[in-house]
């Protein structure tokens, strides 16, 4: 597995071999894919038709590497070649003298993209920060994958190998999202450097965002990943985290389908951990307890009583049944407030009008400091100390440009939930079994269910022969492993 510093996309320096999990999990997942360069808008960058699909049948028993032979384009001649020649042309570029490429302040195109709806709505989902195109990866009419290289054909070989390696590893998903209409692209973009020169700290990390309504070009759906404009970039993280965008993508409006029957499955498996994980939340969180204190002294004194009530739930274990969003559009089962959502809840609850509250925590800068203290340290409770630490991607992915603490947020939703379960345990379906050693059975048969009826909704939304193998095949490398911690 390849680790490449951002900074060789503009200056000249050579990737660094580091060998990794993904090094034998490159057949696995790639398996044929056709990936040259597009015609569309690039100049002199040639295109060449993609290698038949020769997969054999794959059957849950078989060894899933060995079933998948592999080919992919890294090059920008648009020439195919198997996997193994394309990677020794990739050490043998990075022995070489490295090309030069131009400094990122150089490229065109940096802006802050906005995602207004036609109705006038604004869609805050992309990030605040400016950036710049670098590469598009879509599928053709023939059913194969192009890329486009968006900054004029200056990016190198090995650093176009890397972004494509990533969708590489993603074949199937990607394959079986575009083909199916959920996924119209993959944009890869880089955040313009020095955006907060004062402020080192607040630049931005590695982005990966799921649209499902694209409006900057009237597309069905993109997959964006935006990548740091310094930092070293880790294929394996960048390639998990861009799985979890693209099964976003595979379970597009899925939740929207599921029978009144599953969802009632849904919701108790959901309730099941969410039990599990606010009891062990909140057996940590005095200081959280503390801080409402605070806040509840220096809020309006008609907010005192919700405060208190959020107060005593975390102290006695009733957090569970504190109010939620009565709009909120999900399973309900699968979501867990924060406690100042909560205290809003539960305001909304009493009849209290809210709008005083939003000065008190987010105007006054001393109180707006404890408020994300609040948010920022429950969030950090449910990643680090529940069931849901070792059923997200961080818990399996080494440090790379992205915070460590945005890999997957399975308390979010059933969204959520449902992704973060589900890469988890496609993407590490072996080390995902064993870490749950030790968890209690009932929790076990919940994750199981979870990641089932995931892998139930995305078959009958992309009824995808190569997809619906793959999910399978996966799937039952986790359960087997599963069946055997019980």
């Amino acid at each position: 597995m390849n680790q490449y510093p951002v900074a060789p996309l503009w200056e000249q320096s050579a990737p660094i071999e580091t060998p990794g999990r993904f090094s034998k999990a490159v057949a696995a997942t790639a398996a044929v894919l056709a990936l040259s360069g597009c015609t569309d808008g690039t100049p002199d960058v040639k295109t060449s038709a993609a290698p038949a699909d020769t997969r054999p049948a794959v059957t849950a028993s078989a060894s899933y590497e060995e079933q998948y032979p592999a080919q992919v384009l890294l090059d920008t001649t648009g020439i195919s070649a198997p996997l193994d020649q394309a990677i020794k042309a990739q050490e043998s570029n990075a022995s070489a003298a490295p090309s030069a490429s131009p400094a990122p302040n150089s490229l065109p195109g940096w802006q802050t993209l906005d995602n207004t709806w036609p109705n006038g709505t604004k869609d805050y989902s992309f990030p605040l920060q400016t950036s710049a195109p670098l590469l598009e990866v879509k599928m053709a009419a023939d059913g194969s994958l192009r890329y486009t290289d968006q900054t004029g054909g200056t990016m190198r070989p090995e650093d176009i190998g890397f972004l494509l390696g990533t969708v590489q590893h993603n074949n199937e998903l990607v394959k079986g999202s575009m083909s199916n209409g959920n996924i119209d692209s993959i944009r890869f973009r880089i955040f313009e450097p020095n955006q907060f020169p004062d402020n080192p700290e607040l630049e931005p990390s590695e982005y990966p965002l799921f649209l499902p309504k694209d409006y900057t070009d009237a597309a069905n759906g993109n997959v964006y990943y935006f990548l740091p404009a310094s930092g070293i970039l880790d294929q394996e993280a960048t390639a998990t985290m861009e799985r979890h965008e693209l099964i976003h993508g595979a379970l597009k409006h899925g939740i929207d389908k599921i029978t009144p029957e599953d969802t009632a499955v849904l919701a108790d498996a959901c309730d099941t951990l969410r039990t599990a994980a606010l009891q062990e939340a909140t057996s940590y969180a005095y200081d959280i307890a503390d801080r409402l204190v605070y806040l509840r002294d220096h809020s309006d004194n008609k907010y005192a009583s919700s405060f208190n009530t959020v107060i005593r739930a975390i102290n006695n274990g009733d957090y569970r049944a504190l109010p939620l969003a009565k709009d909120l559009d999900d399973v309900i089962e699968c979501f867990i407030q924060n406690p100042i959502g909560a205290v809003y809840q539960t305001a909304k609850h009493k009849g209290v009008n809210t709008k005083q509250l939003d000065e008190d925590l987010f105007e006054k800068n001393a109180n707006t400091d404890v408020t994300t203290a609040v948010v920022d340290d429950w969030n950090g409770l449910l990643d680090d100390q529940t069931i849901y630490s070792q059923l997200r991607e961080a818990a399996y992915l080494k440090p790379s440009g992205e915070d460590p603490d945005k890999r997957g947020h399975p308390y979010q939703g059933a969204h959520e939930v449902m992704t973060s379960f589900l890469n988890v345990t496609l993407s590490f379906p072996e080390e995902a079994a064993y870490k749950l050693i030790g968890t209690d059975a009932k929790q076990l048969d919940a994750i199981d269910t979870i990641v089932r009826k995931s892998i139930g909704l995305i078959k009958q939304k992309n009824n995808d022969p190569q997809l619906n193998m793959w999910l399978d095949v996966r799937y039952g490398m986790f359960k087997k492993e599963l069946d055997g911690i019980r």
